[in-house]
């Protein structure tokens, strides 16, 4: 007599799993991309967390679209790089190291540190390489409020231009520009969880609509933490602060900078408002954006310059072309440079591990 072992049937992983493993932890990052990837719409973005609005069809897209899910990091380094990081390689595949800046005094103005991404973008605008760029911009109707927008011109970008250091669902963006706008050829500008987020949606085989195939190149920006709105709403009116006067935020030297042109509103320590931080920061160790294309922060150059760290074949090359162009200056970055950006990535590494 043969005896048969049995097992129990494995439940789908479906939107009532992420919510339990995922949101009520405290790891969701707000990208939207569980809302972007699922394939008949029931779900939504509610107070910067996904929320169940239709029918769950079980297919399990959005568990593992989700980049808080299973990321298979080295898989996706041979995928994007052509290898996986050496073990002399604290802030990932790198192939070189600038520091750079926007040759338009208005991007540079305009934009974080030296504009660089803003000059980047508007170079593949103008020179066709894209015809679309999913960035990070504000709400017109809700001060401040960060929402996802495409950019077709160099007004756009200035609009968009700068830092927004509370949370925007990228990739409904990215969904967005695709199915609303017909775009076929894209530049996806995001912090380190929306990046990973991208790269699920061009590489996860639970997938329907492969949003990210439509992206030609990622940049990635430098990121130690996002806010919630409620730094916004609470926040900064308790510090007698309107929003309607703000004209730029900064982080710097351990400081949290209001301005409104060149005064500044505010300058307050980071642990003042470490409590609006999204709990998912606490668990991610990736400062440098280390699946970008092309990554891009403060840290490492002078006042009114960028660190660009080129980590893709495809990344250096539209790089060097915006620079051949004349839309960017730059230079290796110096040693001290490239030490401070290490130094900072293993700070964030250390305190993850």
């Amino acid at each position: 007599m043969s005896l048969k072992l049995l097992t129990k049937p494995v439940p789908p992983k479906v939107f009532g799993t992420l919510l339990t493993n995922i949101v009520k932890k405290g790891l969701c990052c707000g990208c939207g991309n569980c809302v972007a990837a699922c394939p008949v719409m029931a779900l939504t973005m509610k107070e910067e967390m996904p929320a169940m609005t239709g029918i769950c069809v079980t297919c399990e897209i959005c568990y593992y679209q989700c980049p808080k899910v299973d990321f298979p990091y080295e898989r996706y380094e041979e995928i994007l790089f052509g290898r996986r990081r050496r073990n002399d390689e604290p802030i990932g595949v790198v192939r070189e190291v600038y520091t750079a800046r926007a040759t338009s005094e208005e991007f540079r103005s305009r934009g974080t540190d030296g504009g660089a991404v803003t000059a980047l973008l508007s170079y593949l605008l103008k020179s066709g390489t894209v015809d679309g760029a999913v960035v990070c911009g504000v709400d017109p109707k809700d001060y401040w409020k960060a929402i996802p927008i495409l950019a077709v011109s160099d007004k756009d970008l200035i609009e968009a231009a700068g830092t927004k250091y509370t949370s925007a669902p990228m990739m409904l963006g990215l969904a967005e520009a695709v199915r609303d706008h017909g775009k076929e050829s894209l530049v996806f500008v995001g912090t380190g969880c929306r990046i990973e987020a991208l790269r699920k949606s061009q590489f996860e085989e639970k997938n329907y609509y492969w949003w990210g195939k439509r992206v030609k190149v990622a940049i990635g920006l430098f990121c130690f933490e996002s806010f919630h709105d409620k730094i916004l709403r609470e926040y900064l009116p308790a510090k007698g602060i309107n929003l309607s006067e703000v004209s730029k935020f900064h982080i710097t030297k351990g400081r949290f900078f209001v301005y409104s042109g060149n005064r500044i509103l505010l300058k307050a320590p980071l642990k003042e408002v470490a409590q609006y931080a999204f709990s998912s920061c606490s668990t991610c160790a990736n400062v440098t954006n280390e699946y970008a294309d092309i990554s891009v922060g403060g840290a490492g150059s002078p006042d009114g310059w960028n660190t660009v760290i080129l980590r893709s074949e495809a990344g250096e090359k539209l790089f060097k072309a915006a620079v051949e162009a004349g839309f960017i200056e730059a230079s290796a970055i110096s040693n001290e440079g490239l030490e401070a950006v290490i130094k900072l990535a293993g700070l964030k590494k250390k305190k993850e591990h």
